[in-house]
């Protein structure tokens, strides 16, 4: 009884081992080699650096680098996406009123499909009521006769009413 004892611990310390080395093996030497890194990667995940790492650590820093870039990319595609929403809205509020602004240049000052405009009209106003300050009624003195009338009055040569 003794020696089936004796075999069914051996067997069972050779079972053991055996699926320890089959299933174990790499993450037990993964956890015993150590390895170095650059701080930039730690820091991208927001871990503190360290001077040694295992290499079953640098490989779950490496998964959680990738998760974290698919966040990353992730939020910056739902920012683009409420960017561009955002432009679109903005874009359709403003066209209108580019366009109304617009309406309201061209009836003021006109445009090639409207040849009258208010500023045209308010300027033929304004010209001819500053024209009209330009041509001679009867009574006014053309240059030359001012010039004379002048040149009487300070001669003291004046023959007309005084005042």
């Amino acid at each position: 009884m003794l020696k089936c004892k004796c075999k069914m611990t051996v067997m069972t310390v050779v079972v053991c081992t055996i699926l320890l080395i089959l299933l174990g093996c790499q993450t037990i030497m993964d956890c015993i080699t150590p390895a170095w890194v650059s701080p930039q990667a730690p820091e991208y995940v927001g871990d503190q650096p360290k001077d040694i790492y295992s290499l079953y650590e640098l490989k779950l820093m490496q998964n959680e680098i990738a998760i974290q870039h698919r966040d990353k990319q992730l939020e910056l595609l739902r920012l683009a996406e409420d960017d561009t929403y955002g432009f679109q809205d903005a874009k359709e509020f403003i066209e209108p009123a580019i366009q109304a602004a617009s309406d309201l240049q061209n009836q003021v000052i006109g445009d090639d499909t409207n040849p009258f405009s208010v500023s045209g009209l308010l300027m033929l106003i304004t010209g001819g009521a500053v024209g009209r300050q330009f041509l001679k009624r009867p009574g006014d003195l053309s240059p030359d006769e001012h010039k004379a009338k002048l040149a009487e009055a300070v001669n003291g040569t004046n023959t007309g009413p005084t005042a």
